[in-house]
């Protein structure tokens, strides 16, 4: 089943609850993979994993919440744009 077609009364959790969590994990984990990399030595592996780390949650966004929203305008009887 697609993320996006996960109705609310199947999850019980609030779609801001999970905007929250998603926000939380992705700083959280990022920031700490960085943070220990770096440290250990490996700064490049540290920037790949936080750069890894934020486009995942963001191509979550995008799945989850954005794909369907249509940000066309209205159109009248012809198809043409008003």
């Amino acid at each position: 089943m697609p993320l996006s077609n996960v109705d609310a009364e199947e999850t019980n959790l609030p779609g801001w609850a999970a905007g929250v969590l998603l926000l939380v994990g992705t700083v959280s984990v990022a920031g700490l993979a960085d943070y220990v990399l770096t440290n250990a030595g490996f700064e490049l592996l540290g920037t790949l994993v936080w750069a890894f780390c934020y486009g995942t949650a963001l191509f979550v966004v995008w799945t989850v919440w954005l794909r369907d929203i249509e940000l066309t305008g209205q159109t009248d009887d012809a198809g043409r744009e008003r």
